[in-house]
């Protein structure tokens, strides 16, 4: 099954409905701590990468209250790209870019980031789907949208791009990085193996250490991974220094079959 989880034909209400549904009787672990910073799932609307991303936002909203959300994902771009200003639409209506910190981002990282008014409407699922949960679970919470490159040449550019936007957002109150993960691709439903090899990238998630993460990933023939350099990159300057595992299974896109994950940072 690769439908969307929230049907773009559902009405107003039945949206609300389906939201509220994926996180119903969501427990959230004990040991996850008040003050994460940072959310991981994955970059899918399909039923499970919505429930992912459902949970995991929970979580961050009743440990963290976030204010803004920056949300980092992948397109095919040269370098990184923000949206500096306008609003988010969904299906629920439009999410506020927050302007103020989108600015502050601009000025601080200045020759690193590309400044757009908006983001081309087909550039990810996370896009999409984290300012459409966010009118249920975070209402009025505001994002600042980041896309990066598909592929990576040299790991230390996003990794010190992620210091950076650390060092920014930690003068922030209620500021958090919600990121998209890629795991490899399922050659068919969750063989020892491929499990296994989830859980060697995901390892150096829970225990964040960006350039073995970078490593494993390119072990495992995936290329997209400067969203989550980005993000661990903040993450330790923030010192998030530990990771917690929230979900693990398998999303579904165009007919075939990826390892998934939701974590907290």
């Amino acid at each position: 099954m690769n439908d969307y989880a929230l049907d773009p034909q559902l009405t107003r209400d039945e949206t609300t409905e389906v939201i509220e549904g994926l996180v119903t009787g969501w427990s959230i672990p004990e040991e996850i701590p008040q003050g994460i910073s940072t959310i991981v799932i994955p970059d899918s609307e399909c039923p499970i990468g919505a429930r992912f991303g459902a949970r995991a936002l929970h979580t961050l909203v009743l440990r963290s209250r976030p204010r803004t959300l920056v949300v980092l994902s992948s397109g095919p771009v040269s370098k990184p790209y923000m949206q500096s200003m306008g609003q988010v639409e969904t299906a629920l209506g439009s999410c506020s870019v927050d302007e103020r910190l989108s600015a502050r981002l601009a000025t601080r990282l200045e020759g690193h980031l590309e400044v757009v008014k908006e983001l081309e409407e087909n550039f990810s699922a996370l896009q999409r789907l984290t300012p459409l949960l966010c009118q249920v679970l975070a209402p009025g919470c505001r994002f600042v949208p980041w896309v990066v490159p598909e592929k990576v040449a040299d790991p230390q550019e996003y990794i010190q791009l992620g210091i950076q936007l650390g060092q920014a957002l930690a003068e922030e109150q209620g500021a958090c990085v919600v990121a998209g993960l890629s795991l490899p691709q399922r050659s068919q439903a969750g063989t020892d193996s491929e499990v296994t090899g989830d859980a060697t990238i995901i390892r150096y998630l829970l225990d964040p250490e960006p350039e073995r993460f970078f490593e494993s990933s390119l072990l495992a023939k995936i290329q997209d991974t400067a969203p989550m350099l980005v993000a661990l990159g903040q993450a330790r300057e923030r010192q998030g220094l530990k990771g917690y595992l929230l979900e693990h299974g398998e999303v579904e896109s165009s007919d075939s079959r990826w390892g998934a994950a939701s974590l907290v940072i």
